[in-house]
């Protein structure tokens, strides 16, 4: 049976029609529909876009200033700055205030209060160390305050975790708000479906003619509404109508839209703080400049889905970019980069913000032509800046499409900030470590080091069977020195004589400034024999030649050997230094000037 169309009247029109027919629970279901239906159907969405928003906002900026509150104790460690303890208080201020912001929301129910709580414990436990941290009167290369370091990390880390989890708490609530929506309805479509079957029986025909455009908008709505509530942010009316239902559909559509956009935004929000929060640990994870290196460009690479990315560290003294590595890119394109001076990575170097390059008629920098042969279609070069202070430039190049959207730049500026921190941090290690283990007047190893590398060397020697040898000098009269001439003077003599004795020896040679005027020379896989001969070359090497110490002013110079033997006159570090000592003093004692082994346990040979 095909029913007559009804002719295209209003909702209100249709139920002043139908007064006649259904009477009394005719007028009820419309009103029903007009007054009980369409509130609770919209209400709970428009709860649920609002909450969503404003319960998330303030607990994305306390996980931003949490993991930016821990970076002074870390950089104290580094470079004992008195300015990061004012960093650390002025962000340790600005978390607890987010903390409080948190705490105070009217919507902070008991088990998120208590996820923020545990999160607010974990940062006073951070807090805490992190003021032990900035009180070391010598933070750089303090043990226990890396200790400390890393501690504070694990509780930040959990902080985070805790507040990751009460983001799982919320959308939870999504779910449930959801679920309380489809409930709604369902009341809402029982009761209008009732009012309906009482209606029926008063005009069966009348009832249907005329709710049927109404059914047919309420199904697409309960189809729409119970497709979101289990979780299909994409579900959509499809209702083409002019009338009420018509404007319900909109309404209904537009919030389903706001819903989704704003699920989506909260989504890419959380993904990005999550992966600068994983780089940021696994940036100072490591203080090794090849490890940190590798993992920048890595990670860069995957935050964006970038195709390759390169580094290049721009040399204050040579004024120009001199070392660069790469990240996905061919041999060719590598072997041919260039950084000309007043280039592209030199503008973004000096102007301190980043340049985007690409083909487009608009866009001042254009691809070059080795770029085009990469099959690359854009790049951005952006500074690596820390502390005011300018490292170099980083690059992300892309193959997919000609330009990075505008949040692509902001998260890659944050991160390339993040980058120059850790690529500092290392280098300042590095130095550090160096000015640890060399002595800062000659240049060569100290004693510390050098006893570290005699214990390796005897350990090697033991293993395979082979000698090794130690020359133990020191320069003869050198207190006279000092005092005829002055310090400055004893300081060039110990300069050049250092720059002799490693002339003298072999490129397998050690040497090491053993302490005051005394050097010592570890000879690898050199027996006694061999010892005395380079001992005496080294000899001849310093007395050949005058020390000129002032212009017009040469001194000569001398020094006295000892040499032993492992394993004839010594089968350990200790008495193998010993051994050398001793004859040394015969050297000395000798007249000076001279070489003398030690022949047996006891004896010396002077040479």
């Amino acid at each position: 049976m095909k029913w007559p169309r009804p002719p295209p009247l209003s909702l209100r029109a249709r139920i002043t029609l139908g007064l006649g027919a259904v009477l009394l629970p005719f007028f009820f279901a419309a009103a029903m529909g007009q007054f009980y239906l369409l509130p609770r159907l919209t209400g709970p969405f428009e709860k649920i876009a609002g909450e969503v928003v404003e319960e998330l906002e303030p607990i994305n900026h306390l996980q931003v200033v949490l993991l930016q509150a821990a970076m002074p104790a870390n950089d104290w460690l580094i470079h004992g700055d008195p300015a990061e303890r004012r960093q650390f208080s002025q962000m340790s201020r600005e978390v607890d205030r987010a903390f409080e912001t948190v705490l105070a929301a009217p919507f902070v129910q008991a088990d998120k209060r208590a996820l923020v709580e545990s999160a607010q414990k974990e940062w006073r436990e951070a807090r805490r160390l992190g003021a032990v941290i900035l009180r070391l009167r010598h933070p750089v290369g303090n043990r226990e305050g890396a200790r400390d370091k890393k501690q504070l990390d694990v509780y930040v880390n959990r902080a985070v975790v805790a507040l990751d989890r009460l983001h799982d708490v919320v959308r939870e609530e999504i779910k449930k708000n959801l679920t309380a929506a489809r409930a709604a309805k369902l009341q809402a479509v029982f009761l209008t479906l009732s009012a309906f079957a009482a209606a029926f029986g008063i005009s069966l025909f009348a009832a249907l003619w005329l709710a049927r455009p109404l059914l047919t908008g309420l199904g697409a709505l309960g189809n729409a509404t119970t497709r979101l509530a289990a979780g299909d942010l994409s579900a959509r009316t499809a209702l083409d109508r002019r009338d009420e239902f018509g404007q319900l559909a909109l309404a209904f559509d537009a919030m389903a839209e706001k819903i989704e956009q704003h699920e989506t935004k909260i989504e890419k929000r959380a993904s990005r703080l999550s992966a600068l929060n994983q780089i940021g640990v696994a940036l100072t994870s490591s203080l090794r400049l090849d490890e940190i290196l590798d993992e920048i460009m890595r990670r860069g690479v995957a935050l964006t889905d970038a195709k390759a990315s390169c580094i290049a560290f721009y040399d204050e003294t040579a004024r120009r970019f001199t070392d660069w590595v790469t990240e996905g890119l061919s041999e060719h394109f590598v072997g041919n980069i260039s950084f000309r001076p007043g280039g592209l990575a030199d503008e973004a170097f000096t102007r301190g913000s980043y340049i985007l390059s690409n083909d487009r008629p608009e866009t001042q920098h254009k691809l070059s032509r080795l770029t085009r042969e990469e099959g690359l279609r854009c790049f951005i070069c952006l500074p690596l800046t820390s502390r005011d202070r300018r490292l170099g430039v980083i690059y992300f190049y892309r193959s997919d499409r000609d330009t990075f959207t505008p949040a692509e730049v902001e998260l890659l500026t944050t991160f390339a900030s993040l980058a120059a921190q850790a690529i500092e941090n290392a280098r300042l290690y590095a130095q550090s470590q160096e000015q640890a283990r060399t002595d800062a007047l000659t240049g060569l190893d100290n004693q510390r080091e050098f006893r570290r590398r005699l214990g390796e060397e005897i350990e090697r020697a033991r293993r395979y069977g082979r000698p090794v040898s130690l020359l133990m000098l020191d320069i003869d009269r050198f207190k006279t020195v000092n005092d005829n001439h002055g310090h400055p003077a004893g300081d060039e003599v110990l300069r050049v004589i250092a720059a002799r004795i490693r002339a003298a020896v072999r490129p397998t040679d050690y040497v090491a400034r053993y302490g005051g005027e005394e050097f010592a020379v570890i000879l690898p896989e050199t027996a006694s024999a061999g010892a005395v001969i380079a001992a005496e070359h080294v000899r001849a090497a310093v007395a050949g030649a005058a020390v000129p110490v002032a212009p017009g002013q040469a001194l000569n110079i001398t020094i006295s050997i000892g040499a032993a033997t492992f394993p004839e006159e010594a089968d350990a570090e200790a008495g193998l230094i010993a051994a050398a000592d001793r004859a040394l003093y015969s050297a000395k004692q000798s007249g000076r000037n001279r070489v003398c082994r030690l022949t047996n346990r006891d004896e010396t040979d002077t040479h």
